[in-house]
């Protein structure tokens, strides 16, 4: 009589899943795309051994091993970003997507914010503030927040493990489930029921014409030109885009560069999430924000000339909420940002 293999589920082989889980982490590394981005050193993005090694320690103890097998075969994959605070979900979820690399990949991303956020700077922040994820124009949410017990849920998901490992750049955190993710309505992911790109459902369509006209009637009407001539190529490349952040300089001179500068002049003063001047206020300083140009962050800074800390790329955010509605915001900044790799 043949004897029955020893395992029922493939996953409670840990051989057979570190070999799956590897494959999966090959296939998803291949692909991204390189970031060309000049003025950013790649070592910025990768973990250095000791650092790698110490994290994927305090995963296992924790019982998060599958996340560690992660981080040592490919940390590159959450470290996109110069900080990274990473939303570690429990073995069985990582089990159940690492035959589905692409899904992977989002499941990942989607669990991981573009700043450094140990949980005493996670419990300053209010209820119902949205936090950006490394998957381009989504967001999560606090959805309650307990400062006496110390205790948070972001998307309705408690962080059972608190400051599981924190770094000069990264903390991470062991939650009890896993965040909503919209590509997977079906695998009991949570719906972040504040923050408005989450939703998949109705799918709002951001009213562009609404926020030329808006920028003209407050006196932006050189921007307000720029922005309506790139219209089309920004529609049809970020069609899924439900909210937006446009940082409009007091003055732009732009309007007159050619079409193709223009169009990433304009794309890079935009942010595909949207962020009121009281969230980018509880954001910590180094924290990166994606633009509509690929690849080209914006970061938290302080403002070299006034020490002012509500800025991007040290330029002065002077007038926060312009103009304010559920799928956009506008703040006014100082000056353009710098635009010299762009125009060598």
């Amino acid at each position: 009589m043949a004897t029955e293999p020893s395992c029922s589920h493939w996953w409670h082989c840990p051989i057979y899943f570190v070999i799956s889980l590897t494959l999966a982490v090959i296939s998803i590394s291949s692909s991204f795309r390189p970031n060309t981005n000049k003025a950013i050193a790649p070592n910025r993005f990768i973990l250095n051994n000791t650092l790698s090694l110490n994290a994927s320690l305090s995963l296992r103890r924790k019982g998060f091993s599958n996340i560690a097998t992660l981080l040592n075969v490919y940390p590159e994959l959450l470290l996109i970003s110069p900080e990274t605070t990473i939303f570690a979900v429990d073995d069985a979820i990582i089990s159940s997507f690492s035959l589905y690399p692409t899904v992977l990949k989002q499941l990942l991303r989607y669990h991981a914010s573009p700043s450094n956020l140990p949980m005493k700077d996670l419990l300053k922040m209010k209820k119902n503030s949205c936090l950006p994820t490394l998957l381009e124009s989504k967001n999560v949410a606090v959805t309650k927040i307990d400062t006496g017990k110390g205790s948070i849920e972001i998307n309705n998901v408690s962080i059972s493990h608190p400051d599981l490992f924190l770094g000069d750049s990264i903390s991470i955190h062991g939650i009890l489930g896993a965040f909503y993710l919209p590509e997977n309505e079906d695998r009991s992911f949570r719906r972040s029921p504040t923050c408005e790109s989450n939703v998949s459902d109705s799918k709002p369509k951001i009213n562009w014409e609404r926020i030329v006209r808006l920028l003209g009637s407050n006196g932006f009407v050189s921007f307000a030109i720029g922005l309506h001539s790139v219209l089309p190529g920004i529609v049809r490349d970020y069609s899924g885009l439900s909210s937006v952040t446009v940082l409009v300089p007091t003055s732009f001179s732009f309007v007159a560069a050619s079409p193709s500068l223009l169009d990433r002049i304009v794309r890079f003063h935009i942010l595909p999430v949207r962020l009121t001047e009281k969230e980018m206020g509880l954001l910590p300083e180094k924290s990166s924000l994606f633009t509509l140009l690929r690849s080209h962050n914006m970061t938290v800074t302080e403002n070299v000339e006034t020490a002012t800390v509500l800025a991007l790329n040290e330029v002065e955010i002077i007038r926060g909420d312009v103009y304010l509605c559920d799928e956009f915001v506008i703040h006014e900044i100082s000056r353009p940002f710098q635009l010299d790799e762009f125009l060598s």
